[in-house]
């Protein structure tokens, strides 16, 4: 994680810094979509039990990731601290229902 150069929150990012702790987050969030949808997949979760799971294994990924790799102060290193918790939620959606749906019909469907 590369942190912005000033100490005050209100000054500018820098760019390219933020642009790889976004990049970053993005990928930890994609992966933990697939595994989710994967896991609700084979737990057999249905309708919007697995839509709740989604997005709970999303939030605890962005709450971990922001007392980790930003020592609790996400604003230091993403120009939001909503971008930690609630970035890629729908872009990695579609991974997530892909996983889930694929797992689910593997374990479930003849069962």
């Amino acid at each position: 994680m590369q942190a912005s150069t000033s100490t005050d929150p209100r000054t500018h990012h820098f760019l390219p810094n933020v642009i790889s702790n976004s990049q970053q987050i993005h990928y930890v969030k994609s992966t933990t979509a697939s595994i989710a949808g994967a896991t609700a997949g084979l737990l057999g979760l249905t309708n919007l039990s697995g839509f709740a799971f989604y997005l709970v294994a999303s939030l605890v990924v962005g709450a971990s990731f922001a007392a980790g790799n930003c020592k609790a102060s996400p604003t230091k290193y993403f120009a939001k601290a909503t971008d930690v918790f609630l970035g890629g939620l729908l872009d990695n959606a579609f991974a997530f229902v892909l996983f889930w749906t694929l797992f689910y019909a593997l374990v479930h469907i003849y069962d």
